[in-house]
């Protein structure tokens, strides 16, 4: 008998980026370090899950080899992790403050 040859499935590319837009049910994602732009939908998992993404989420994209203008969201990067980032330089009296 021939030994049957596996067909692999090629890998994906796997890019970070920021939401620009929504586009009926799909979304336009600039790729960081590039002047590039994708139109992406959401991965499965994404949408059992009802992850929302909205314009501004900075998110990680598989891209396949052979249609490099349209892709597919497989993650959103959390809010909270933005948040403390951005909070690294504020005092504690701010925190503290009600009227701020």
């Amino acid at each position: 008998m021939a030994e049957r040859e596996q067909k692999t499935k090629e890998e994906a590319i796997q890019l970070t980026g920021v939401v620009t837009e929504e586009v009926r049910g799909a979304f336009r994602v600039k790729i960081d370090d590039m002047d590039h732009t994708v139109l992406c939908r959401l991965a499965g998992k994404m949408r059992q899950f009802r992850i929302r993404v909205v314009p501004g989420d900075r998110v990680t994209v598989e891209i396949s080899g052979y249609a490099m203008d349209r892709g597919r969201i497989v993650f959103r990067e959390r809010e909270s992790l933005r948040a403390a980032s951005s909070d690294v330089g504020k005092s504690t009296l701010d925190a503290s403050c009600s009227f701020c």
